[in-house]
């Protein structure tokens, strides 16, 4: 339910798949002594062999007896994985994406609702800069909406870019284009006429993308139809949102500015600092009809934010996933001991009956390493499946690497566990050799 629903829709099927889950969890650890039992009961060799008739009966009882607790368990290691992965792959897209997304040293941006507010865009801006010796150069380029909508291509829209659905499609002049590819040292487009290219600042739209190239599928402009000339030019940046066509600058006559863009470089990083001091000045000085541009941004402010971003993703996984693992170990660290001083009679009596220390520790030691074995397995696959679900739904972040993260769980899982898992195993170890 939950790789159908996905993780966006927090909705009656969300909270059917998890409620199902965790049903599904404590009805599996439930029958599994029983299952446990049949199991190696029919296998008679292995069934009388050494003391494994009676750890079989032991293990049987405990996981019967503590069902509840295991799920619980089981549950909050899912939480754990899923927690210390998701996160450890989110601070590494910030990081890996950071100076593709901060293409320029700032860039301003307008909103005008009619051809006149367009003629005014950045006009008090383009002043202040034109005086400024701070500037290396400056390009302003058009975003235009057009009639059509994301929901009227040939193309199936992705589900998890619902946020999308009820946009118009948004395009871009090629002169614009190439001037902006000019500024960064990038190859410039060509196109023939009736041709489009496409940008996306979104892994969620790149299938997306690809798949409008592969089917052919045209645009609509002023009656005229366009078709896919490349399936993904590159990525936009700086605001931009969904997919980004890009048309011959004769379609975009006539066609409405939806925002305005003016991105600049400055001539050093000291000489950026030093042009920021002096637009803070400007920009609260200036009201909008003087400046003309309704707000901005910086790649100062860009890193900062990530740098912020990453700091709290980091924090909270490793936080959250040190203390559920604690929690998780030391629940079966403590019921693992407390049984076996419960049942300390049984060992004295194997003993008494001739069984040698070796194989005492030997069935102490599988006891334990399948009491913890058992959830660990079990949170395991629910996290594969719950994190199938998050990539597809996180990949409006940008490309996650999951592998990495899960690879960074795993040895933290590994090793903290293990830890709990040897020190439980020498204390019961203890508490049987006494006399």
């Amino acid at each position: 339910m939950i790789l159908t629903n996905g993780m966006f829709y927090i909705n009656a099927v969300f909270f059917t798949g998890i409620s199902f889950g965790t049903i599904g969890t404590l009805f599996f650890f439930y029958s599994l002594s029983s299952i446990l039992t049949v199991l190696i009961q029919s296998k008679k060799r292995l069934f009388f062999k050494d003391l494994n008739m009676f750890v079989t009966r032991q293990l049987g009882s405990k996981i019967n007896t503590n069902f509840a607790s295991i799920s619980v368990v089981c549950i909050v290691l899912l939480m754990t994985i899923g927690i210390f992965s998701i996160g450890y792959s989110m601070q590494h897209v910030l990081s890996s994406e950071l100076r593709s997304y901060a293409g320029f040293d700032c860039s301003f941006y307008d909103m005008p609702s009619n051809e006149d507010e367009y003629g005014r865009s950045f006009t008090g801006l383009k002043k202040f800069l034109d005086e400024n010796e701070n500037i290396k150069f400056y390009q302003t380029y058009r975003i235009y909406d057009l009639e059509q909508g994301y929901t009227e291509l040939d193309v199936m829209f992705p589900e998890d870019a619902s946020y999308l659905k009820e946009k118009v499609l948004n395009c871009i002049s090629l002169s614009d284009y190439n001037r902006a590819m000019k500024m960064q040292g990038k190859e410039e487009l060509s196109l023939s006429d009736r041709e489009y290219a496409m940008l996306t600042n979104y892994s969620l739209l790149t299938d997306f993308a690809n798949a409008l190239y592969a089917a052919n599928s045209s645009i609509v402009i002023n009656g005229q139809h366009l078709l896919p000339v490349c399936s993904l030019v590159g990525n936009a940046r700086n605001g931009l949102e969904g997919v980004m066509f890009i048309v011959p600058d004769e379609y975009t006559q006539g066609l409405h500015s939806g925002t305005s863009v003016l991105n600049l470089d400055c001539k050093s990083s000291n000489k950026a600092d030093t042009f920021f001091q002096q637009l803070a000045e400007f920009d609260a000085s200036n009201t909008y009809e003087e400046r003309n541009y309704s707000y901005y941004n910086s790649r100062a402010e860009i890193y900062a934010q990530a740098t912020t971003n990453k700091a709290v993703l980091s924090f909270v996984a490793i936080y959250l996933g040190v203390i559920f693992m604690i929690t998780c170990a030391a629940i079966l660290a403590i019921q693992q001991l407390a049984d076996t001083a419960d049942n300390k009679y049984r060992y004295d009596l194997l003993k008494k009956l001739g069984t040698d220390e070796k194989m005492l520790n030997k069935a102490l030691f599988l006891q334990i390493a399948c009491y913890f074995i058992f959830p660990l397995v079990l949170a395991v696959v629910h996290s594969f499946f719950g994190l199938w679900a998050a990539n597809d739904t996180l990949k409006i972040y940008g490309d996650m690497n999951i592998g990495a993260g899960i690879t960074v769980t795993a040895v933290f899982v590994g090793l903290l566990y293990s830890a709990y898992f040897i020190m439980t195993y020498v204390g019961s170890k203890s508490i049987i050799s006494k006399k």
